[in-house]
């Protein structure tokens, strides 16, 4: 049994998601999305470190690490879990973080996700994107910039070719991000594009920026903004506003349909009149 693995069962008590090592700072894991310090556990040296590490590292492994100070691999404790692992280097020496890995697959109808994406789920052909930032669970701002990026990350040249294939072969987009909801836990909060001929025309013309309003009468084919969709989280008491506003992109808009809505503002916008929310 590897020393690591007595965090990992304390990552596990505690509900966690990941564990963080870095060297002069005491074991972090994070559960709800918060970063918390693990009780009663010393600040890590870089020895102490290297030597936890060295346990589960695989040779190959040791090797990458040794020549470009970073590597990825995975690590089971039979019976009780998978972690993916990272090792890097900072200035102050090794640095570590391992996910845990569920070992079973939670059904789509667990999830709470909307019949949109199931239907994406289902296609025989066809290309979807599900992006979202780093621990979302897999918004950015918002599902069209998504098309943005893929087309900017192609040579100038080439873009139009691009814009051509993605409005052909492109069905669908999911941007995620997780919200802590109300009472413990986390839960998604979605913006789903869905493609039909009107946006595939705009993708391959360019007109990217037309999407957004696009995807605000789209409602019946599936399409939800993520500004509605915090709104629905806000109006069904599983989130709270002001969760809801640090992850928007566009706050102003948030606040104006929560306002609209009825819903309560966030708390710093409480006392302000309510044609300031306008």
């Amino acid at each position: 049994m590897a020393e690591l693995d007595r965090l990992f069962d304390t990552l596990v008590e505690h509900g966690g998601s990941d564990l963080h090592l870095r060297v002069g700072r005491p074991p972090l894991i994070r559960a709800d999305g918060d970063m918390r310090r693990l009780d009663g556990e010393p600040e890590l040296s870089n020895e102490n470190l290297q030597s936890l590490l060295s346990e589960i590292m695989k040779p190959r492994n040791k090797e990458e690490f040794d020549e470009v100070h970073d590597t990825d691999f995975s690590y089971e404790i039979p019976g009780k879990m998978r972690l993916r692992c990272n090792v890097g280097m900072d200035r102050f020496g090794m640095t570590a973080v391992f996910r845990i890995i569920p070992f079973e697959v939670i059904p789509f109808d667990k999830l709470g996700l909307p019949r949109a994406a199931w239907d994406l789920c289902m296609l025989s052909k066809g290309l979807v994107v599900v992006t979202g930032p780093t621990g979302s669970g897999k918004s950015t701002t918002t599902a069209a910039s998504t098309m943005d990026r893929i087309i900017d990350s192609f040579p100038e040249g080439r873009q139009n070719q691009i814009r051509a294939m993605l409005a052909n072969s492109l069905k669908g987009v999911i941007a995620q991000v997780l919200l802590k909801r109300i009472g413990g836990g986390r839960v998604a909060g979605l913006e789903i594009l869905i493609v039909d001929r009107g946006i595939s025309s705009m993708i391959r013309d360019g007109k990217i920026h037309q999407i957004p309003s696009a995807m605000q009468v789209g409602g019946a084919l599936g399409m939800i903004t993520l500004n509605d969709s915090l709104c629905n989280l806000v109006a069904a008491g599983t989130v709270d506003s002001d969760e809801c506003y640090i992850k928007a992109v566009d706050k102003d808009d948030l606040v104006t349909k929560l306002n609209g809505k009825g819903l309560p503002l966030p708390t710093h916008m409480e006392q302000q009149p309510a044609e300031a929310a306008q």
